[in-house]
């Protein structure tokens, strides 16, 4: 990088398929009654169940992995500029070829009871009590956990690899050591991880509402409402870092089989290059995790000593022991009153609402975080932290408790005026808040990922104040005809405190924790000639096996007093800088008479004042430390024009939508994996949809429906700050829905 050209680059590339399936189970009852001609009450109850299971297979590779491979790589012109193709030769070395596979299985469950009173106390005053309490919980649904990966692999398999950007998937292209394919008994058991993670939510609302008739032209609208939030997530991990491979060739050959990827991704551009590695392997996770209990028993050392085991006693099963526990709670007080005036002015019918809400907020957060004992360097380019443990094995936590309070008066105002007959002009303007999502407010310093120059942390903060936004819209719209009007309107938001992401790096956050790749034995092997990782590690095992840092057996050197502070790259959300978005929207609907068919067609242009700025920093320097603190770019996030046009015909009971929904392409975050505050671009993206269903019986109380999404096969392409610097490329399929609905 420089001060006017950036070269960004995708550290690694990994082909994944994923398998989803759903099963949802809902129930709802209601129940009304009348006790008089002016009460009615409303009972309400709702359950619903979602279990959600995911499997994949993936293969990787990661470049940068050794300073002293040969590297050949074209790029694009700058400014900013991206590869067109970036290849690595590691000699005979070589670097490792690993292969994953996966399971997601996770149950949520919504509880929702709610009950409602209206009252007409007068011919002018009627009042209405609404309450309603909700929970809703995610939990995990397999004895493997919420999710888990493990990991096979070919030590030191690859004698290169490269990668060629120039079509919509990039091609990887992997030169085995064999000079062909790799077989069987080249695989080893690498790393695994396997996480549970519990997500509960309540709500708990109140709301006491009003609304009194003053006169046939003037009207009150009035009442109060108290909500109560309550969120929690805790999550804990048993990760085994031996991503190297552990064992001997031959230890799990019978368990794999031949695969190939030549079918994936057969809609994006570039699936088919014959240069693109398609072979993987296959197996049976169960049957994987057995083989490495039957090693473990043989002798073979198949986890890092430093792995917590959970709860089966070993490294291949979660714990129910949470080590991360965040929580939050939130009360929330709302009074608001607002005047409604029906006038003419001349002979064209006017309306005019004027309303004000105070709101009142208060936030409180409690966690309970890991302690991290130390770092350990596990490989080359792996690096764990180390949780503190107590003398019966429990994790060792920190507990902070953090508060927030904000309250807001609120304004709107809202006009229409029919200026001539079916011809309405709008206007509006009002002041609204947005808070902060539930992650953002959660306390807790949490550390995460560890490479060489340092480690990643996050929290957040519940001190956080939500986003204020001014508000002014106008409009005009036409109903020239029955089911058919054309509408143009302009918006104006004058919005502060947008939540950011705040990235500091380079700082200690604990002094006490060290880098075992910097100062101590490390120097002193960089002294006597050592250079790469690969070379410091293999000096430190000859030359310091007997040192109580050094664990030759598990091939771990730890962090310390010898060696120099470990640094942070630390995110939090920050209230950021203020911001303007304006845009216009057109919409049409048009019906042909009597016949049923229909078009709607409608547009939004948006723009906003702060753009990211691809070649502004914070940069980041993979070979090496970070460079010296910048100025964090702020960048608005999820604007963009799109565009919607739908044709219909609904009549006798019959309904068919045939829609295509376009948005362009638009920033959706700052930050992703381990390169901070980088941006991420969805790129452009259309596709076709219809949903077609008849109803039939005497109130048409059976329905029958088709619903067909994506049915052209769309894929979806995510990327940094080049178009070639590819983070995500979908291809997700189309998907049908086929049901029968009945009401009774």
């Amino acid at each position: 990088t420089s001060a006017d050209e950036v070269h960004s680059f995708n550290q690694q590339l990994q082909y994944r398929h994923e398998e989803y399936s759903r099963t949802r189970t809902n129930g709802q009852l209601t129940l009304q009654w009348d006790p008089t001609d002016t009460v009615r009450a409303t009972f309400d109850y709702t359950v619903a169940e979602h279990e959600l299971d995911r499997t994949f297979q993936d293969i990787s590779a990661w470049f940068l992995t050794s300073q002293s491979a040969q590297v050949v790589s074209e790029w694009t012109d700058g400014p900013v500029a991206g590869p067109i193709q970036y290849t690595e030769i590691y000699g005979d070395g070589g670097a490792d070829l690993p292969m994953g596979a996966g399971i997601d299985s996770v149950k949520n469950t919504l509880s929702s009871v709610g009950f409602n009173v209206d009252w007409q106390a007068t011919d002018r005053l009627s009042l209405e009590f609404d309450y309603h309490d909700s929970t809703s919980e995610s939990v995990p649904n397999s004895p493997l956990g919420s999710s888990m990966t493990l990991a096979i692999t070919d030590p030191d398999g690859r004698a290169s690899a490269g990668g060629y950007y120039g079509s919509d998937l990039p091609i990887l292209e992997i030169g085995h050591r064999s000079g062909g394919a790799v077989t069987p008994d080249d695989m080893l058991i690498g790393g695994g991880a396997f996480s549970n993670a519990l997500n509960d939510q309540n709500i708990e609302q109140a709301k006491i509402a009003g609304a009194f008739e003053l006169n046939d032209i003037a009207s009150i609208d009035f009442g109060v409402q108290a909500t109560d939030v309550d969120n929690r997530f805790a999550s804990s991990t048993v990760q085994r870092d031996t991503w190297g491979g552990v064992g001997a060739p031959g230890d799990i050959s019978d368990l794999l089989s031949p695969a190939s990827m030549s079918g994936w991704f057969d809609e994006i551009s570039g699936s088919g290059d014959p240069r693109r590695w398609t072979q993987l392997f296959t197996w049976d996770t169960n049957a994987l995790i057995e083989r490495a209990r039957e090693l473990a028993a043989s002798g073979v050392v198949v986890s890092n000593p430093s792995t917590i085991p959970g709860d089966c006693g070993d490294g291949f099963c979660p714990s129910t022991n949470y080590t991360l526990d965040k929580r939050t709670q939130e009360e929330q007080l709302a009074v608001y009153a607002q005047l409604n005036l029906d006038l003419t002015w001349g002979d064209m019918p006017v309306n005019l609402d004027i309303g004000i809400r105070y709101e009142e907020t208060e936030v409180a957060s409690q966690a309970l975080v890991p302690v991290i004992d130390r770092i350990d360097w596990i490989t080359a380019n792996e690096f764990n932290a180390v949780s503190a443990l107590d003398d019966d094995g429990n994790t060792v936590q920190d507990f902070t408790s953090l508060e927030g309070k904000y309250d807001h008066v609120l304004p709107n105002i809202d006009f229409n005026i029919e200026v001539i007959e079916d011809v309405l002009v709008r206007a509006s303007y009002s002041e609204t808040i947005a808070r902060p999502n539930y992650n953002d407010i959660q306390g807790g310093l949490t550390v995460g990922e560890c490479r060489q120059f340092g480690c990643f942390a996050n929290s957040g903060d519940p001190g956080l104040l939500p986003l204020e936004s001014k508000n002014i819209d106008l409009s005009v719209e036409w109903y020239y005809g029955e089911g058919s009007y054309a509408a143009v309107g302009y918006f104006h938001k004058d919005v502060k405190n947008f939540i950011g992401t705040k990235f500091t790096q380079g700082i200690e956050l604990f002094p006490e924790l060290t880098n075992p790749s910097s100062g101590g034995l490390a120097a002193l092997a960089i002294a006597d000639g050592a250079t790469s990782p690969d070379e410091i590690r293999t000096y430190i095992f000859a030359n310091f096996a007997d040192d109580p840092l050094v664990d030759v057996e598990g091939q771990i050197i730890s962090g310390g007093a010898g060696n120099d502070a470990v640094t942070f790259d630390w995110s939090q959300p920050t209230n950021n800088k203020d911001a303007t978005i304006d845009g216009w929207e057109i919409a049409v609907q048009h019906t042909f008479g009597e016949s049923g068919f229909g078009v709607v067609a409608n547009a939004t242009i948006v723009d906003g004042d702060l753009k990211f700025n691809n070649l502004g920093g914070p940069l980041f320097d993979p070979q090496g430390l970070p460079p010296e603190a910048v100025e964090q770019q702020f960048a608005l996030t999820g604007l963009s024009d799109s565009a919607n046009l739908v044709g219909f015909y609904d009549k006798d009971g019959i309904e068919v939508r045939l829609a295509y929904n376009w948005r362009e392409m638009f920033l959706s975050g700052i930050g992703h994996d381990s390169f901070g505050a980088q941006p991420r671009y969805v790129e452009d993206y259309g596709q076709w949809d219809l949903n077609a269903s008849y109803a039939f019986g005497d109130d048409f109380e059976y329905q029958v429906f088709l619903e067909a999404i994506n049915i052209t096969d769309e894929t979806t392409r995510e990327h940094g700050r080049s178009e070639l610097d590819l983070l995500n490329a979908f291809q997700v399929g189309a998907r049908y829905a086929i049901g029968f609905r009945a009401k009774f």
